[in-house]
């Protein structure tokens, strides 16, 4: 790791071992930091997804690959180093990115009996052989990979430089986890159920889609969730170093938002419980938005999810007038919910939680159009996110209790400002989460089902054909089906403590009878002459592209069916790996080629086949 993602890995890893209790001794190294350990690595600034025009330049591509080497050999210097003055350390070793190569790469170059654990995070190497072909087992939810920590996309196979094929070396396995985010192309998650298409530049939409997954491990709370991984691992080498009632909790992501209709004469009361709800909230390491709608179809997002009280406090106070509407006025309830839901960063593994403080009753549909089942869908969609409304009596309350609860929450009224009981109801239950976040088969084929959560559960309550309604109950987190029809949309789980607690968990289902055409390129012809590579093809059915790599280094991503390659300067492999309309990746076909200086340059019959 490097930079701010390095920074960000080491924060949480330090915050774990807080919150876990631990008096354990531990130290960080970052690769690159140091000469002293021989080859001093440094990572080539190459952008895995750049969209190529019809030239570029290998430039740095060749370094590239040395650039692992470096870091392999430095990792290995290191550890070595220290393991002879310190025989008892234990390492940990983490990548992102090209630093995860250098782990997949590297693992056979390590002692593994000196290391706990080894993660990697949008690895361009991952291989995960149950997510393969049209109806992978994965996406049966049958036969995960034992290191397939947080790879929530069922069609995830292999990254975009292919695959480390074993992914584990002998002595490794327990001792690898890999974390790859939903939509990340890099590592081969690009494919995305229940995502509508964006008009427009489709090549571009799912660049920019992969780009903003890739580059954005640290504030979608991957790290934490690895760190809790990682930890725990540490815990079972050193348990004595591990207090008994260490603290183990999901961090909570809440928006509160404030209807502005009918607040005159209780702008100070409502301030203060908002206030009293975010204190709580921050002083457990959650992070707190402010929002606020009106009767006027506008909804603003006054301040984005932050873990500063102050901050919180700060714009809350000075949020401007409140409206004196009356209170029974057709209000944006729905439609403001439905922005949050829609628009909120919210964090892997969190507790989502959205708290809405209104004085008038709920209107479905409100003016815009928008119903509680499209609020209902939207937070499924966005991972299960538990709606709770505040209101001042009774009546009004129960009007939003039906839509509340059948997303998790509750609807709440005659709240005391000083016994705010709210955060500490949401915030004591862990979060519950299905294995994968999509899943895809054919009509009468069984899927398996599985959620995870670190409460004791009393019940699992299971809807499994997207229409609302529990209609089966177990006492396990797993449970089989088999869909006779075909069916899409989004399942849920419902898991209740023995304090009848309870938290849903949300996964996509495509249960269709036509078969996924798989992107491909024909045709493919490589030429050389001189210091330049020529690449000419056609694209397939349903294929957006090909994304190029030469010698297992990124060049990027392209459709313009002829592309140059100048500068190169030594001899290698051009490979290309088709990519579908939704950003899933076809087989990838390579040419070898010999290079061969300028004036002695001579055409290289076309080279295919897959690689």
């Amino acid at each position: 790791m490097d930079g701010e993602d390095y920074l960000a890995f080491k924060s949480d890893i330090e915050a774990e071992l807080l919150q876990q209790k631990s008096d354990l001794d531990v130290s960080f190294y970052e690769l690159g930091t140091s000469s002293e350990y021989g080859a001093k690595y440094s990572a080539i600034d190459l952008d895995f997804l750049t969209v190529l025009g019809a030239k570029v330049s290998a430039g740095n591509a060749f370094a590239f690959s040395e650039s692992v080497k470096q870091g392999i050999a430095e990792l290995k210097n290191y550890t070595e180093t220290v393991s002879a003055s310190c025989p008892q350390t234990k390492f940990v070793v983490a990548g992102y990115s090209q630093g995860a190569m250098v782990i997949t790469n590297g693992l056979g170059e390590l002692n593994p009996n000196r290391f706990i654990y080894a993660a990697t995070f949008g690895d361009p190497k991952l291989y995960l052989p149950e997510g393969r072909g049209s109806y992978p087992d994965a996406c049966l939810g049958k036969n995960l990979s034992l290191y397939r920590i947080f790879a929530p996309n069922c069609h995830t196979y292999q990254g975009a430089l292919d695959a480390k094929v074993p992914y584990l070396e002998n002595g490794w396995y327990g001792k690898v986890g890999l974390w790859c985010k939903n939509q990340d192309l890099v590592c081969g998650a690009g494919f995305s159920f229940g995502t509508p298409k964006t008009e427009g530049n489709i090549l571009s939409n799912v660049v920019q889609s992969a780009l903003h997954a890739h580059t954005r491990y640290p504030d979608d709370g991957i790290y934490e969730l690895a760190a809790r991984t990682i930890v725990e691992k540490i815990r079972q080498v050193y348990p004595d170093h591990f207090y008994e009632n260490r603290i183990v909790a999901d961090k909570q992501d809440a928006v509160i938002m404030i209807n502005y209709s009918g607040m005159y004469g209780v702008t100070n009361y409502y301030r203060k419980l908002a206030s009293a709800l975010a204190e709580k909230i921050t002083a457990r390491g959650g992070r707190v938005a402010f929002w606020t709608y009106d009767d006027t179809r506008k909804t603003t997002k006054d301040l984005d999810l932050t873990t500063n009280f102050k901050e919180f406090s700060a714009y809350l106070w000075s949020s401007g007038s409140w409206a004196s509407g009356t209170k029974d006025h057709p209000n944006e309830f729905l439609s403001g919910v439905q922005e949050v839901l829609d628009t909120t960063n919210w964090r892997t593994g969190s507790i989502k939680t959205l708290i809405v403080i209104t004085r008038t009753p709920l209107k479905d549909p409100d003016l815009n159009g928008i119903t509680g089942g499209m609020v209902k869908a939207s937070a499924l969609k966005n991972g299960a996110v538990s709606l709770y409304v505040i209101s001042e009596n009774e009546e009004l309350g129960e009007t939003y209790t039906e839509l509340a609860r059948s997303t998790g929450g509750d609807a709440f009224w005659n709240i005391d400002v000083s016994n705010i009981t709210i955060p500490d109801h949401d915030f004591r239950k862990s979060n519950l989460s299905f294995s994968l976040q999509n899943y895809h088969s054919k009509p009468n084929e069984s899927l398996n089902f599985m959620v995870a959560t670190a409460d004791e559960i009393t019940t699992y309550e299971w809807d499994l054909d997207c229409d609302g309604i529990f209609e089966t109950t177990t006492s396990e987190p797993s449970i089989s089906f088999t869909y006779q029809v075909e069916t899409s949309g989004y399942i849920q789980a419902k898991a209740t403590d023995s304090d009848g607690r309870a938290r849903l968990a949300s996964a996509y289902i495509e249960i269709s009878s036509a078969e996924p055409t798989a992107p491909s390129a024909r045709d493919l012809k490589v030429t050389q002459k001189g210091s330049s590579l020529y690449l000419d093809y056609t694209l397939g059915e349903n294929t957006l592209g090909l994304y190029v790599s030469l010698n297992d280094s990124p060049l990027g991503i392209t459709n313009t069916g002829h592309l140059e390659i100048t500068n190169i300067t030594e001899s290698g492999t051009i490979s290309v790996k088709p990519i579908s309309t939704e950003g899933a990746y076809g087989n990838t076909i390579s040419g070898e080629f010999t290079y061969s200086p300028p004036e002695n340059s001579l055409p290289l019959a076309p080279q295919t086949g897959v690689k």
